[in-house]
């Protein structure tokens, strides 16, 4: 089982980019994740997601985090870990990205001096399935919800059965730690402009090969242009020569060429002279 280690992520601001693979459809999508962990009387950690779009913008897609909620100098120290807004744009939801972000957030409440856990209220609103949720109904929705704190170890006093409470009193040192998910991939961001490199260097590759083929087909057009010339030449002649040796023919067997029509021995050497066309060699 792999665990986060909030040691690879330096005090101050750090960013990674995060390969996802969608568990139903395969298919992989970039996000850009901004990592702040701060010091001082009130440390913490912000976790910003940014999908990556088709321009030099981003747009924010999530965000988490976990602080001291009380002075450090206190003697009960108190952490929140539901910082941010704790949810995902509905296209990002279901890809496991809301649990690496809560990973860390709890990975660096473990690496603090042991303390308490903030409270955490769940209202009616957040079991309803919205407009900006991809669960099917209320009770898909409610149960992620559900599922996504108990798993930190977090169990709760219910007003309404599953739907409405408050979080039970619990140590720092209570929370579980989850392993990282398997769909997503983390890459420093060296890493990641390595690998764009390679991408684009294989695009250059993929245009190149693309334009020497196109120059390729654009000689075998040429080619077949005058092939098809050459050719439509030799039946337009051999349609010329047919009826200038049908007339020929007629006018002999009539007795009397028709006027203005070659006799048979002209019409034979019209014809030769006409013809030659096809049989001529085509031009490479």
């Amino acid at each position: 089982m792999t665990l986060v280690r909030i040691s690879d992520y330096p005090t101050g601001e750090s960013w990674r980019l995060l390969e996802v693979t969608n568990p139903k459809t395969k298919s992989i999508q970039k996000v850009l994740a901004k990592i702040a962990v701060s010091s001082g009387d009130l440390p913490g950690v912000k976790i910003e997601l940014f999908s990556i779009g088709a321009t030099i913008t981003s747009t924010p897609i999530g965000s988490f985090g976990a602080r001291l909620h009380t002075p450090a100098n206190d003697e009960t120290r108190v952490y929140q870990i539901t910082g941010g807004k704790m949810r995902l744009e509905r296209d990002w939801q279901g890809l496991h990205l809301g649990t690496w972000c809560q990973n860390l957030a709890v990975a660096w409440v473990l690496s603090q001096p042991a303390g308490g856990v903030a409270s955490i209220k769940l209202a009616p609103v957040d079991a309803i399935k919205g407009d900006d949720d991809n669960a099917k109904d209320d009770k898909e929705k409610r149960e992620r919800r559900n599922a996504f704190y108990s798993r930190y170890g977090i169990e709760f006093a219910w007003a309404t059965h599953e739907i409405e409470g408050h979080s039970l009193p619990m140590s720092t040192r209570q929370l579980i730690q989850q392993a990282a998910p398997l769909n997503i991939k983390e890459l420093s961001m060296v890493d990641a402009i390595h690998g764009l490199q390679l991408d684009v260097e294989g695009l250059a590759r993929d245009i190149a090969a693309l334009e020497s083929k196109n120059s390729s087909l654009r000689d075998e057009r040429q080619r077949l242009r005058r092939m098809i010339r050459s050719l439509w030449l030799g039946c337009t002649a051999l349609v010329i020569g047919v009826l200038v040796l049908a007339a020929a023919l007629y006018g002999r067997s009539s007795g009397t060429p028709a006027a203005g029509m070659p006799d048979q021995e002209e019409a034979a050497t019209l014809a030769s002279i006409i013809v030659r066309p096809v049989v001529a060699p085509v031009s490479p």
